[in-house]
């Protein structure tokens, strides 16, 4: 008897168009099990599979196809066998009900395709689960109307206990509390990831705490990245591990080793989630459309992690359409982006045109053209990703400060030309290098106006450090104190220094070489040459004069020990040393 009705379900399934035999077979199974005790007779319409699938579809032109619903009931068996008309009612009451808030017949339908149980479910019970799941998350500022967004995107949770999608939620956060997880953060993060909603509390947190576990992160760690990434919440610990550990493999003949590597998925947290084959696969796609070393541009990637994932055409798009847009070579672009700004390659030829015509647009009345901006973009390469606001605040607000010192934007501007770097700083830092140094010599007689003078003549001035530059002072001092110059009756050393610039910012060990040169030229001939005199000098006539004024005794070890420390660099010294040998002979 039981399988006579089982033969006869199957029967009538296969009559269904586009039914396979595999189908059949499967659908009848589960419509067999319901309907086992039913008393049908030899006439019973319950067995009209056929006419019932295309009479509910069509109740529903245009917005559901036939092969839709099918679809729907080979998911949901049920649907073989309920009356079209109770299927309508469900359907169109429900709608009926959410009109309201935006949900449409067509719309409704394309939900109920992805969660075929809910053209099953009776209008009441379900709006019931709305309204009464909205409740249970109001006092975290979720509204209906938000609700039953994220409801819509995750169709199943419509169906879903609002106690259990409380419990799904609430208790996570209550759970995690201690490593930084409050329900009012997390409440907003399940909303934008609805799966959240139905996934089983367990489950959530194996995922949780099994992830952390196998990269050795600190739970709130791992937390904080999940809420910027909600996927995380829902990704296993085997998912996880593969998605890393694979593509660690097949680059670490590149340098790519997995403590770097988890370095960048920290920054960003999608790479958890991504397919190890995809993000691999795009980083040779991507090399070879530019004709890159793949290991130059994994370490790029390393630096910044969208290179990882983005598509290949469209980096290659970006690059190719930016060399276009600002007349540059091919290579020459790739370079900067390899070597200094690896943002470039994600950065659209759109938005870099808008920023550099947005500062051209400010400073051109200043004496900024496009061809000079786009110069200093190429040495400094951030600048064709930093926006116009910016650079207008970094040079403005610094003239602000120093405007009452005769400080103005044209003058800047043409600082910065030759100092680039100066775009990029903000006003306080610059000003505080200014400052200290005026303060620290303030009362030897160092004004702002003389400082600021002496930068405009040597503009690294305004970008090193003013510890160095102290430093630099005192250096100079000190030679002045061991009577190694002389200095213009009048003038202090700092005023000295500010006339000649450069021995401002020269390097220490150029300082030192001169320190040695004017105490070995001393010693010889007993006399005093004017500061201006050294500083005005190059680093090769200096290490020249050094050499040249040791003992002929010691020359030669002398020498080999100041270009071991780095202090003799410039000049051929093996040449001068033969040169000075042969003359004395």
């Amino acid at each position: 008897m039981a399988n006579d009705l089982k033969a006869r379900i199957r029967k009538n399934l296969i009559l269904v168009p586009g039914m396979s035999a595999a189908d059949a077979d499967k659908a009848a199974d589960r419509i067999f099990r319901r309907t086992i005790f039913n008393d049908l007779g030899p006439d019973s319409c319950y067995f009209n599979f056929r006419q019932k699938i295309e009479n509910a579809a069509a109740r529903f032109a245009p917005y559901l196809e036939f092969s839709d619903y099918l679809a729907a009931a080979k998911s949901q068996p049920s649907l073989f066998y309920s009356k079209p008309g109770t299927i309508e009612y469900n359907i169109k009451e429900i709608v009926k009900i959410l009109e309201p808030y935006g949900v449409t017949l067509e719309s409704y339908l394309m939900v109920a395709q992805k969660s075929p149980v809910l053209f099953t479910r009776s209008p009441g019970i379900i709006w019931r689960n709305i309204r009464a799941g909205a409740e249970k998350f109001k006092e975290y500022g979720v509204t209906l109307e938000q609700y039953l967004k994220a409801l819509t995107k995750r169709p199943d949770a419509l169906a879903y206990r609002p106690d259990t999608v409380e419990s799904n939620v609430k208790e996570v956060a209550g759970i995690f509390e201690s490593d930084g997880l409050t329900a009012e953060q997390y409440v907003p993060v399940a909303m934008k990831w609805p799966q959240l909603l139905t996934q089983k509390l367990e489950t959530t947190k194996r995922n949780i705490a099994g992830v952390s576990d196998r990269f050795g992160l600190d739970v709130a760690e791992y937390i904080q990245m999940a809420m910027k990434y909600p996927r995380l919440f829902t990704l296993s610990p085997d998912a996880a591990e593969r998605n890393i550990t694979m593509v660690v493999k097949q680059f670490e003949q590149y340098g790519v080793t997995l403590e770097k590597y988890l370095a960048v998925v920290k920054k960003d947290p999608s790479l958890f989630s991504r397919n190890p084959d995809t993000v691999c696969n795009r980083v040779r796609e991507t090399v070879k459309r530019l004709g890159i070393d793949i290991s130059e541009y994994l370490a790029a990637a390393l630096k910044h992690p969208q290179l990882f994932s983005a598509k290949p055409c469209w980096i290659e798009n970006n690059v190719k359409g930016a060399c276009e847009k600002f007349n540059l070579k091919l290579a020459s672009y790739i370079n900067m982006a390899l070597k200094d700004e690896p943002t470039m390659f994600t950065r659209t030829p759109e938005r870099m045109a808008i920023n550099v015509n947005g500062v051209v647009e400010v400073f051109e009345p200043y004496g900024l053209s496009y061809d000079e901006y786009v110069a200093c973009a190429v040495k400094r390469p951030s600048l064709f990703s930093t926006s116009p606001e910016t650079i207008e605040y970094n040079i403005k607000g610094f003239v602000e400060k120093f405007e009452q010192h005769g400080m103005t934007v044209e003058k800047y501007i043409a600082v910065a030309k030759r100092q680039v770097p100066l775009f990029s700083l903000r006003p306080d830092t610059v000003a505080g290098y200014i400052t200290r140094v005026v303060e620290a010599f303030a009362g030897v007689g160092l004004t702002m106006e003389k400082y600021l003078d002496a930068a405009m003549k040597q503009p690294p001035l305004f970008t090193q450090s003013s510890d160095t530059i102290i430093r630099h002072i005192d250096m100079v001092a000190g030679m002045y104190d061991k009577k190694l110059f002389t200095i213009k009756d009048g003038d202090t050393v700092v005023d000295a220094m500010c006339k000649k610039a450069a021995s401002l910012s020269a390097a220490d060990d150029a300082l030192v070489i001169r320190a040695i040169a004017m105490t070995l030229l001393k010693n010889n001939d007993g006399g005093l040459r004017a500061f201006s005199t050294w500083f005005t000098k190059s680093r090769a006539e200096i290490e020249t004069i050094a050499i040249q004024n040791v003992s002929p005794k010691y020359r030669r070890n002398f020498v080999e020990t100041m270009v071991e420390k780095g202090l003799i660099k410039k000049v051929d010294w093996k040449k001068i040393i033969v040169d000075l040998e042969r003359k004395n002979k």
